[in-house]
């Protein structure tokens, strides 16, 4: 094998060795992290985020569709709950696309408020109902945007 092409290889597996041990002493010092916090007793939440963002279709109104894309997350009390909620993901994505489906142009822009809480209360009982245990703490929405067709 030419030098030119080992020293390449073993520069791309020192990249990806290197880009490991990064990621593992950034999760051994959350863990430290939240250890000392529990000790402490001070609360420690994790947050899984939805991704990619959930887009989909609403009834802008009787003739028309409309689009909304969301960015949220998901609140859980540990980092352990993390990949616990990973597992219900399309569970998560099923009941926000249900509730984005059934709502409209005057939810988006006058009841968001009450469209949140609904999200966060049908998401978090879908889920812990699944689950068999109270996983998600609470739900954020980051990011709305809709748009009516015509």
């Amino acid at each position: 094998m030419p030098k030119k092409i080992f020293a390449g290889l073993m520069s791309s597996a020192l990249i990806a060795l290197m880009a490991l041990s990064a990621q593992a002493a950034e999760k051994a010092a959350e863990d430290k992290a939240a250890a000392d916090a529990a000790k402490l007793g001070i609360p420690v939440v994790s947050y899984y985020p939805l991704a990619p963002e959930i887009v989909t279709n609403y009834t802008a109104s009787p003739r028309h569709l409309g689009h909304v894309r969301i960015r949220a997350s998901i609140v859980v009390s540990d980092t352990a709950d993390v990949d616990a909620v990973k597992k219900y993901d399309a569970v998560i994505r099923d009941t926000l696309i249900s509730i984005l489906n059934e709502s409209t142009a005057e939810d988006f822009e006058n009841k968001r408020d009450e469209l949140f809480k609904k999200m966060s209360d049908k998401v978090a009982a879908s889920v812990n109902d699944y689950a068999k245990r109270s996983l998600v703490k609470d739900f954020i929405v980051d990011n709305l945007i809709y748009q009516e067709s015509r």
